[in-house]
């Protein structure tokens, strides 16, 4: 007896221990045995019990043919002709149904792998379908997705989109899948410390905070609260950082402040400055030399120091150098003063350094040189005779002499020195006994 059974449907992947048909006759003292094309493919025990015996794929055989026969003893007794159809299977997608990532990730950053199997083994391909596919690549072999640009958190904070996973078959699976963007803080990159010459004007741009977003966004930048941050104003959308008086070293040499740089979503990072002032030592800006008139009185002021410290603090004057010990200095005001009555005769010029310091000893220096300015005496009386020159002053006043040349045409001078006093006075006579000459009084 010839029985035809109808067709089976068995899904791909079916266990080779998944009884998929059992023999219908169940003669007595029966036994089965599997004939014709695909018989070597399938068992059967002596329960009429038929399974596969590897693991049916519908890429590689989609369809089986084969006979049973049953047997009562020795007798066949009836026959099954039998197809079973294999079913495709969708691959199944095993990855996640969301991630997360950083803005400002570089473009060739793997954000999300797609992980997809098919039941029977089969070759699986990747694809993306979706809202926002056209802001991702996906690779096709390996199932790694990455952002076709960078993404910021501040243009979008999250992303849908269907990972295809796709048999040889054509058939499918879906994963709806969410990247989230997760916001970044922006990162200070300027240093932590920064210096300013003392007395630079207020509004002097003494820092500069720098600072990137890793999405690429907007960031406003402040100062925060505490410190000396007061004592300071910011830009906010350069970070340009300005002091808004004076510095002096001797006041307060250092500052600190806490800049702040915030992104439009609201994140931010802050980074300690400190700003060191530099000491600058005083500027002299009194001349180089004076001239005072031999004669005067011990005490008498030659020269005054002007000095001015850069950051407005007080300044200290002294003298040093070759002649330093002829001079007194007040301190507070820079008053020099000659300690003996000068004489150009003696001494026609002095020298000494100036010196300006502020109230941590930065000091500058200046050379100065005094000349001694000839005077001629009081009451100096010059008398020409008909055959001499007198010459008289009080013997109160320092000698002086009358020097004469030769003649007309040389420089080389002669000292007439026959001094007499007469009545109070210094009397030098000379008579024209010798040829002409010019004179001049010493």
């Amino acid at each position: 007896m010839r029985a035809f059974a109808p067709s089976i449907f068995v899904n791909e992947a079916t266990t080779t221990g998944t009884i998929i048909y059992t023999a219908a006759d169940q003669v007595a003292g029966k036994s089965y045995a599997l004939v014709g094309t695909d018989a070597a493919s399938f068992t059967i025990n002596a329960s009429g019990n038929v399974k596969f015996v590897s693991v049916p794929d519908y890429e590689t055989k989609t369809s089986y043919t084969f006979t049973i026969n049953t047997y009562s003893g020795a007798v066949l007794h009836s026959t099954e002709d039998m197809v079973v159809y294999v079913n495709n299977l969708p691959p199944i997608i095993t990855s996640s149904s969301s991630t997360s990532v950083s803005e400002g990730v570089p473009i060739s950053t793997t954000i999300y792998t797609a992980a997809a199997s098919d039941p029977a083994g089969g070759t699986v391909t990747y694809s993306l379908s979706g809202t926002d596919a056209a802001s991702f690549s996906i690779n096709s072999a390996t199932g790694e997705l990455k952002f076709n640009s960078v993404p910021h958190f501040e243009s979008k904070s999250s992303y849908s989109v269907n990972v295809v996973a796709t048999d040889p078959g054509s058939l499918f699976g879906t994963k709806a899948v969410t990247v989230s963007v997760i916001n970044v803080a922006p990162s200070i990159t300027s240093g932590s410390s920064a210096s300013v010459n003392e007395g630079v004007s207020g509004g002097t741009t003494v820092y500069t905070v720098t600072a990137t977003d890793p999405g690429g966004g907007t960031i406003t930048y402040s100062l925060t609260a505490g410190g000396d941050a007061a004592s300071f104003s910011i830009n906010a959308s350069t970070g340009e950082v300005t002091i808004n008086s004076i510095p002096n070293f001797e006041t307060k040499s250092s500052y600190t402040f806490n800049t702040r740089a915030s992104d439009s979503g609201g994140l931010s990072n802050t980074k300690a400055v400190t700003v060191n002032v530099l000491n600058l030592a005083p500027f002299i800006s009194s001349a180089s030399s004076a001239s005072v008139n031999e004669g005067v009185s011990a005490g008498t002021t030659v020269y005054i120091v002007v000095a001015s410290d850069p950051g407005g603090g007080t300044v200290t004057y002294s003298v040093t150098g070759a002649d330093a010990a002829a001079f007194s200095i007040n301190s507070s005001t820079g008053e020099v003063t000659i300690n003996t009555v000068p004489n150009s005769q003696v001494k026609s010029s002095y020298s000494f350094d100036a010196r300006a310091a502020d109230s941590s000893n930065l000091f500058a220096t200046k050379t100065v040189t005094i000349n001694v300015t000839a005077v001629p005496p009081p009451d100096l009386s010059i008398t020409r005779a008909t055959d001499s020159v007198v010459l008289s002053w009080p013997v109160t006043f320092r000698t002086y002499s009358l020097e004469r040349t030769v003649n007309l045409t040389t420089t080389n001078w002669a000292t007439i020195t026959n001094v007499v006093v007469v009545n109070g006075r210094n009397w030098v006579t000379n008579d024209f006994n010798a040829p002409a000459g010019f004179f001049r009084l010493r």
